[in-house]
């Protein structure tokens, strides 16, 4: 179990964000508008990229899976994964309950999950621990939503991040 927390904190800690360029008009010339309270009481707001795939676990289980990541934040590293478990159906409009199952995978679960690094700070990232994602609008180009989350990290500190994103294809 402390292994498993150990690798998940390296990796959000140290893993680069993507680095793509927004093509269309968002919430205030932003595509995300996140309001931070709690340990630190804050706004972020920027561009968002998505990406939608399929993966097999090793057992042979297909997940349908939907990521949204910051683009080119210098401030903050925010990552959520929605993942299906036995679909062959892409992620699409509803609401995703998080997923506190601390002794599963990150590749291969059921639910949603996220993280947020504050960078600049000597904090621990934080992780979901209850909330949503709010799919309202999907298809090849765009994922809009909005989201109501819970995090905490190894502290116990604890914030609450809500609002708007408008997420663009990675690819």
């Amino acid at each position: 179990m402390l292994g498993c927390g150990i690798a998940m904190l390296v990796c959000t800690s140290y893993v680069p964000f993507l680095d793509r360029s927004s093509t269309e008009a968002a919430i205030n010339d932003q595509s995300y508008f996140f309001q931070i309270s709690g340990k630190y009481n804050k706004v972020i707001k920027g561009e968002m990229c998505f990406d939608a795939s399929f993966e097999t676990s090793h057992r042979g289980i297909t997940f349908s899976r939907l990521s949204l990541d910051l683009v080119n934040s210098k401030n903050n590293k925010f990552s959520l994964l929605i993942s299906k478990e036995n679909s062959l159906e892409p992620i699409s409009v509803g609401t995703y309950k998080i997923t506190n199952n601390k002794t599963s995978s990150l590749n291969y679960f059921e639910g949603a999950f996220g993280y947020l690094n504050i960078l600049g700070t000597d904090e621990l990232p934080f992780y979901t621990e209850n909330g949503r994602i709010v799919i309202t609008k999907i298809n090849k180009e765009t994922v809009e939503g909005f989201i109501k989350l819970s995090l905490e990290n190894f502290h116990e500190r604890k914030i609450t991040i809500s609002g708007n994103f408008i997420a663009n294809n990675l690819n």
